[in-house]
């Protein structure tokens, strides 16, 4: 579990200068929306301004940016942070028991923010599996369409050519019937 294991990371975990420098890149350009800059993970963060704008570059609709930016009262965005993220697992609950916004140290903020990283990849896999399986679907019913267009055109050529012979059939019997008008007038002709 993902998240679990996040959450368990202590203070004193090793978490690699690679994925830091991405996590730290990745909360930036969630913040470039917003003309919020931040360069670590200490007091970029203290006023909540930066958390609830990640979470807000991710999930649009959730807050009003200007609210979060006006506001001055920290415990407020952190508040609305806190509540955002204990809807998604009770592994937050605990999480949050211990967390201290006044006074946190970065890893814990790094575990949170690692967590919602991961978490926002792995919605993102899923959309792109579930796209996968919608063209995969959409091909499928389009094959299957193209086999029901294809037998409707061998219908349609296999009347038209019925058409054609009734046509031509027509116009034989056009032939005859005129052949024997044409000699039944000649026979009347040559009987008076």
């Amino acid at each position: 579990n993902t998240t679990a294991t996040i959450l368990n990371l202590n203070s004193n975990s090793n978490i690699e200068e690679n994925e830091f420098s991405i996590l730290l890149k990745w909360c930036k350009n969630c913040l470039l929306k917003f003309n919020y800059t931040i360069s670590n993970f200490e007091n970029d963060f203290k006023n909540g301004k930066a958390i609830c704008g990640i979470i807000l570059a991710n999930f649009p609709n959730l807050f009003d940016w200007q609210q979060i930016q006006n506001c001055e009262n920290e415990q407020i965005n952190w508040e609305s942070a806190i509540m955002f993220f204990r809807t998604f697992d009770d592994s937050f609950k605990q999480f949050f028991n211990s967390f201290d916004y006044q006074n946190f140290e970065s890893t814990q903020l790094i575990q949170l923010l690692l967590w919602f990283y991961y978490y926002l990849d792995k919605k993102l896999k899923e959309k792109k599996l579930g796209e996968e399986m919608d063209i995969l679907k959409l091909q499928e019913n389009l094959q299957n369409l193209s086999f029901e267009i294809n037998y409707v055109r061998e219908q349609l050529a296999t009347t038209q050519n019925q058409l054609i012979n009734s046509e031509k059939n027509l116009r034989f019997e056009s032939e005859k019937r005129k052949n024997f008008e044409s000699q039944f007038l000649y026979l009347d002709k040559i009987s008076k």
